[in-house]
């Protein structure tokens, strides 16, 4: 299993990947899970995951906050959060976990990424993927 964060706040670009500063649980016993700190990409080799994001965004502006977890570049179905911010400065919260399966002979790299057509402050970016077959 691991626990990747961002604690305070980032902004997040249009067509942008979060980015997790820290390993706040990481789990020696899952070599198959691979993140470097700062980074917004995960690794995983070959098994059955179920990958958690969560977090809490806000803009400038009243409008939508799109994100998706990506697989090699691609979005995995029913892996999106779409919210509505009101007003400028709200905030919202959004969740979505999904299960992802990487086939032999290698390797799959996931980032969760800002979908939308505007800047976003993400606030407290959490992700966490456990391996579970």
């Amino acid at each position: 299993m691991a626990d990747m964060v961002t604690p305070g706040t980032q902004t997040v670009n249009a067509g942008d990947n979060v980015l997790f500063l820290l390993n706040r649980i990481w789990s020696n016993n899952c070599p198959n899970i691979r993140h470097e700190a700062t980074s917004g990409r995960v690794v995983l080799l070959p098994g059955l995951y179920r990958v958690g994001f969560n977090a809490n965004f806000s803009a400038t502006a009243p409008g939508e906050a799109d994100f998706e977890i990506e697989q090699d570049g691609e979005g995995i179905p029913g892996a999106k959060i779409i919210n509505t911010i009101a007003a400028a400065g709200d905030f919202v919260n959004g969740a979505v976990t999904v299960e992802v399966r990487v086939c032999r002979p290698c390797c799959a790299t996931l980032t969760v990424k800002n979908i939308g057509t505007v800047a976003i402050t993400v606030s407290d970016a959490n992700l966490v993927v456990s391996r579970i077959g």
